[in-house]
């Protein structure tokens, strides 16, 4: 861990919670955080990853 890694996880933490996810469950909050700090990186280059890997669970 680096500074680096804490100041993205604070300038990312706007994008994390809302004003309209005061109600989300702590499931859902972690694995926003995890997308979040995994996002742009080599990782998750690219948000639609995530997008069809959610999309393939709510279908099941």
């Amino acid at each position: 861990a680096s500074s680096v890694d804490a100041e993205r996880a604070f300038s990312g933490g706007r994008l994390q919670v809302n004003h309209l996810q005061h109600g989300i469950s702590s499931q859902t909050f972690k694995a926003q955080v995890a997308v979040g700090s995994w996002f742009n990186t080599p990782l998750m280059p690219d948000l639609s990853v995530a997008t069809n890997i959610m999309r393939q669970k709510i279908a099941k």
